[in-house]
């Protein structure tokens, strides 16, 4: 039946390793609610390798995957990549990272912003960040809040 349809009921997922939480979080949710729609949750690990991550969607072009859901070590060009290697970008979703006009994640931005104007109008004189390490999202909450 597959071969006759040129499609499995299966969508890959690449994440860049298994230890950290976010990542055994999301899948674990993502797998569940694939599996209540009806499809299968193919996990993939990249360890944030480009080289890697351009052999699994390979891997996955030849599994007949209907879709792709990825952290994506790519980069911007992540998209074109994809498209590249053969899948259609209305069958791509980048989560958290960047890599093409699929995207969902959070808006630092928008989030520093929206506290701001709320601590703002509190009369908050100091405000207290604190996060596990400093990264560039933080940065942009910080700027966009302040």
């Amino acid at each position: 039946k597959l071969l006759r349809k040129g499609q499995s009921k299966t969508i890959a997922v690449i994440v860049p390793n298994n230890t950290d939480i976010q990542y055994i979080d999301f899948v674990t949710s993502f797998s569940n609610q694939a599996r209540v729609m009806g499809y299968e949750a193919f996990v993939a690990y990249s360890q944030d390798n480009p080289d890697l991550e351009r052999e699994l969607i390979r891997q996955f072009r030849s599994l007949v995957v209907v879709g792709i859901v990825s952290f994506t070590s790519l980069g911007q060009d992540a998209g074109i990549i994809y498209r590249t290697l053969g899948f259609d970008t209305h069958n791509i979703l980048f989560v958290e990272r960047k890599g093409g006009s699929g995207f969902i994640g959070f808006d630092y931005e928008k989030a520093g912003a929206d506290m701001g104007l709320q601590l703002r109008g509190s009369g908050a004189k100091r405000v207290a960040l604190v996060v596990e390490e400093l990264a560039t999202n933080d940065t942009e909450f910080v700027r966009r809040g302040s």
